[in-house]
């Protein structure tokens, strides 16, 4: 028995499932960078909620990655740019290229905080 995917359905969890994780994502870094102002400003030492907004973000930012890269491969915009390699300045440049660079960038660029966080002593 094969089991078919009604497009209407796939789309709905397609967008739900995207909304879902980017609103995590984003509230996850909202907690993480308003709770190193707060330390920043007050001169407080880092606490264990500092950790689990630190460590929160990190791991949902890890998760936007691997579902990003699966969009990324099934992308038609991507597609379409690696198909015909036309670097005018366009939707399926700033997709395929730009997007896809800086969102890499980010994650990597979180990940290094929280381990440099994480061992940060006192």
């Amino acid at each position: 028995m094969k089991i078919q995917c009604v497009p209407n359905f796939c789309a709905m969890y397609y967008l739900i499932l995207c909304t879902a994780s980017a609103l995590a994502h984003t509230g996850a870094l909202l907690w993480a960078i308003v709770a190193a102002f707060e330390g920043r400003l007050r001169r407080r030492p880092f606490r264990r909620s500092d950790r689990i907004a630190v460590s929160t973000t990190s791991v949902l930012s890890q998760i936007q990655l691997i579902l990003g890269f699966c969009l990324y491969l099934w992308s038609p915009v991507a597609q379409g740019f690696w198909a015909d390699r036309s670097l005018r300045w366009n939707d399926s440049l700033f997709f395929a290229l730009v997007h896809f660079g800086l969102m890499a960038i980010s994650i990597v660029l979180i990940t290094i905080g929280s381990a440099l966080a994480h061992r940060e002593k006192g």
